[in-house]
């Protein structure tokens, strides 16, 4: 959580000095919204699956995206 602290900080700094419009006032805000709401569905399924298969599921996930991150190619 202290992440999303710095994360929001440094939004309202940059919003606060005008560095931040247009498209990345929509980025900034959609990445905020799919944060929050992430953490507050994962706050949610942590007392309802159990360990077992929630840590595995969760590092599967990230293992994925790490794999399509590192296939990823820029566009030219």
């Amino acid at each position: 959580m202290l992440g999303g602290s710095y994360l929001l900080g440094a939004l309202v700094a940059a919003a606060a000095h005008g560095q931040m419009s247009g498209p990345w006032l929509a980025f900034a805000a959609v990445m905020t919204a799919g944060s929050v709401t992430g953490a507050l569905l994962g706050g949610l399924i942590v007392g309802v699956i159990p360990d077992l298969i929630l840590i595995p599921a969760l590092a599967a996930i990230q293992l994925i995206s790490a794999v399509k991150l590192a296939r990823h190619t820029a566009p030219s």
